[in-house]
């Protein structure tokens, strides 16, 4: 779903949410790699056509949502999970390498009301997929 059609939905009044997956896997030589964690982010986008502003949840945590002035805002806000506290440094062992995997689903959140589901035809996709990314690293010893 390119990212103008993205705007048109939910100018249309279909949020979307962005569902991060985060993984983090020991490698273990010979053996296979052991998971140390696995974590879902959630943040829903809508749009508020009063008051002309993009409104970004944050699903699962206590903070209020925050307003933006465009959807390139929202989707820098919605997708930015640095310093995102995952486990305490002091679980990994130091002199170990670790990979640290993540991709993001945009889904489209539609309602099963008939109006919904009318759009949800006229702005046909729902989904938009990326590739696992993977970041190798190792501790010091």
């Amino acid at each position: 779903m390119p990212f103008a059609k993205l705007d048109e939905a939910l100018h249309h009044g279909i949020p979307f949410e962005l569902r991060f997956f985060i993984e983090l896997e020991k490698i273990q030589r010979f053996r296979r790699d052991k998971k140390i964690l696995r974590h879902e982010v959630v943040r829903e986008v809508y749009y508020n056509a009063i008051k002309n502003l993009y409104q970004v949840y944050f699903v699962g945590l206590p903070y209020p949502p925050r307003n933006v002035t465009s959807l390139e805002e929202a989707l820098a806000l919605a997708g930015d999970i640095k310093a995102l506290p995952l486990l305490p440094l002091t679980s990994l062992e130091r002199g170990k390498s670790y990979r640290l995997k993540v991709k993001v689903i945009i889904y489209q959140k539609v309602s099963p009301g008939l109006t919904s589901r009318v759009l949800r035809f006229l702005f046909r996709g729902g989904k938009i997929e990326s590739d696992w990314v993977y970041v190798r690293f190792k501790l010091p010893e």
